[in-house]
């Protein structure tokens, strides 16, 4: 979806960058809310607590997620797939639904820790990373065009899809 949405707006690679890191603060913080649980699957996260925020877990696990979960899988397609790494490779319809598909995973993954590991963060927390998840969305669809993509045709979306998909899983 990150990678998409990039493509398609003509972003560059600090829309990705940004991007990543409201995967990470978003998978981290509202799904699995690790960032504010200090005992997080058995580990101690409770270093560097302060206002029930893990910010040192927190700083760890969004950059994980932003460099290695986000901008690496996205470097790593594009280098396979180079002469193909500025189209689309969903269509709308494909954009649409993958973006449902993450949307009832965060989703079920939220509940699934909640009766795992009985821990619920406050709603000021929640609200507050929300907040802060949607200004980093924000910022990373505001920034201008890539200059590589000025003046390029839209992309269209890619003829051997089923090919980068498999590769993209694999």
């Amino acid at each position: 979806v990150i990678r998409e949405t990039v493509r398609r707006l003509r972003l560059g690679w600090a829309s990705i960058l940004l991007l990543g890191m409201a995967y990470g603060l978003t998978e981290e913080g509202l799904v699995l809310q690790s960032i504010f649980n200090p005992h997080f699957i058995g580990l101690d996260t409770s270093f560097g607590r302060m206002a029930g925020t893990n910010w040192v877990w927190a700083e760890f696990i969004t950059g994980l997620h932003c460099f290695w979960s986000i901008t690496g899988s996205i470097i790593v397609a594009e280098l396979i797939f180079f002469k193909k790494k500025q189209e689309a490779w969903l269509s709308k319809t494909g954009l649409w639904i993958t973006g449902l598909i993450f949307a009832a995973i965060c989703i079920a993954m939220h509940r699934l820790f909640i009766r795992l590991f009985h821990f619920t963060a406050g709603s000021l927390q929640l609200v507050t990373l929300a907040v802060v998840v949607a200004a980093v969305i924000f910022l990373a669809l505001r920034r201008p065009p890539a200059p590589a993509a000025v003046g390029g045709a839209r992309p269209q979306p890619s003829r051997s899809f089923w090919m980068i998909a498999l590769v993209t899983f694999l």
